[in-house]
């Protein structure tokens, strides 16, 4: 029921079936990163400039905004979290 909603939420960044799934994914690859990532994600909240998710938030905007395919949404998605899991484990 939480990822229905998160998906519900995120209609301005990707299909609600993409979201829903994407988040799906991220939360069974790492627990724990997942919450705070999805978090970030749909608020854009206190995050640096130059922070991956800030870039992700604009990149899925503009691929709906395109009408991209579902696929494309999707992959874009998980891109972004692998740049933001790899931000995160880096020395910064």
């Amino acid at each position: 029921m939480e990822l229905r909603s998160f998906a519900r939420r995120m209609v301005e960044y990707g299909r609600s079936s993409v979201m829903g799934y994407g988040a799906y994914v991220i939360e069974r690859d790492d627990p724990d990163l997942a919450g705070q990532f999805l978090h970030a994600l749909s608020t854009g909240a206190d995050l640096a400039a130059g922070h991956p998710v800030l870039g992700l938030r604009s990149q899925l905007q503009r691929l709906r905004r395109d009408e991209v395919s579902q696929e494309e949404q999707l992959a874009a998605l998980l891109a972004g979290w692998r740049r933001y899991k790899t931000y995160i484990t880096s020395d910064r």
